[in-house]
This record gives structure tokens, C-alpha cells and sequence, in this order.
């Protein structure tokens, strides 16, 4: 007991231990693995980074291409309700131009003339 009471009043605050006990030098070649493996980190998250930005420029396009492709299949509709709609009107125009002959050559048929 004489022992722990001696030791309780020992200041453990001044003995000064040396820098090289509590903060020993790195030797050389593990200095340059810790360098290497920092590099190599660094160079993951940017490749990480440009990665994210790839995948996001290609959802982009993929959706610009989506746009087109329904912006292409709308026209197409477009050009096909155009087409019938014109084919109407020149079938209308060719009954017109014929009723219209048809009046000219004979005025007495279509009551046009006296």
C-alpha cells in the first residue's frame, strides 16, 4: 500500500517524454505508398465525379431523344391526317370543276339556261 500511495503523489505531468517517442518519423518508402495512395484516391473521386456527370449528360440525351422520337411519331400523324385532308379537297375541287363544265356545255340540263 506504501507503494500506490508513493505513486499517487508522483507528477506524471513533468517527465517529458522525446518528439521521437510520441511522434516517430515515417520512414521514407511508407512516406511515398501514403503519397501514392492519396494520388491514386484523389484520381478515383475525380474519375467518381466525371463518372456522375457522364451518367447524367446520357440521361439528358436519352430524354432529348424520347422527345424526338415522340415529336417525329406526332408528325408523321400530322403529314398523314394532311394527305387524306387534301385528298378530299382535290376530289372535291375535280367535282366542282366538272359541275361546273358540265353547266357550261349543257345550260339547259343543270337549269341554267332560259
Amino acid at each position: 500500500m506504501i507503494m500506490c500511495e508513493d505513486f499517487s503523489k508522483f507528477d506524471l505531468s513533468k517527465i517529458k517524454i522525446p518528439s521521437i517517442v510520441t511522434n516517430p518519423p515515417i520512414p521514407p518508402m511508407i512516406q511515398k505508398q501514403i503519397a501514392e495512395d492519396e494520388r491514386k484516391e484523389q484520381e478515383f473521386n475525380l474519375l467518381v465525379e466525371q463518372n456522375n456527370q457522364l451518367k447524367a449528360n446520357f440521361e439528358k440525351l436519352e430524354e432529348l431523344c424520347n422527345l424526338k422520337d415522340t415529336e417525329l411519331k406526332e408528325a408523321k400523324q400530322g403529314e398523314k391526317k394532311a394527305k387524306v385532308y387534301n385528298m378530299v379537297m382535290m376530289i372535291i375541287t375535280i367535282i366542282s370543276m366538272l359541275v361546273a363544265v358540265a353547266a357550261w356545255l349543257l345550260p339547259n340540263v343543270l337549269g341554267g339556261g332560259v
